[in-house]
């Protein structure tokens, strides 16, 4: 045998050696790769329906309260104080989903963004065989308490934004009735 042959052979026995990625470091891969997929869909969740929707229901409450703005009163009638209450959930409402699309949103894009990057760069070096065992899993397990944090954060800003939905929902015609009122 030449030993241009022997070199030949030595280089595919070590390729494919180094190729063969194990049960448990496909497994790892799926793994990262089932975060990676479930943080874009919440990412894409966020940015997309729930943004549309929070636009929708902040406009909908600046409108509502601008006649209050506008018309600031000293002193009630009697028959207006059944609808005050729903003046001040309108006011929660407006704020809270103001905190969400202003401050909450942008943090949380940027942490999923942070574990996207991680994520992808894990695979990457899984794949590539770039880790020993200890601390493939290691990265794996400190990434899925990242991810766990994150989707918790997300699910929390998701409920909350629908329960006050669900209260301008509830107040809005409250809220009507007092401006009809304090117009009187």
């Amino acid at each position: 045998m030449k030993f241009s042959h022997i070199i030949i052979i030595a280089i595919t026995v070590s390729l494919a050696v180094s190729a063969c990625v194990s049960k448990e470091e496909k497994a790892d891969i799926k793994q990262v790769k089932n975060m990676l997929n479930e943080s874009k869909s919440a990412q894409e969740t966020l940015n997309g329906p729930l943004l549309d929707s929070v636009k929708a229901y902040l406009d909908s409450a600046k409108m509502s309260l601008q006649y209050f703005k506008t018309h600031p009163e000293d002193t009630l009638p009697i028959e207006a104080e059944m609808y005050w209450e729903a003046y001040y959930h309108i006011l929660s409402v407006e704020k809270m989903l103001g905190n969400f699309k202003d401050k909450h949103l942008p943090q949380i894009n940027k942490d999923l963004e942070l574990l996207q990057t991680q994520l992808t760069n894990l695979q990457h070096d899984i794949k590539k065989r770039l880790l020993e065992d200890s601390l493939r899993q290691e990265y794996i397990t400190r990434e899925d308490s990242a991810y766990q944090f994150i989707m918790h954060q997300v699910e929390d800003r998701i409920k909350h934004s629908r329960a006050h939905f669900e209260k301008y929902e509830a107040n809005k015609a409250d809220l009507k009735s007092l401006e009809e009122i304090m117009k009187d």
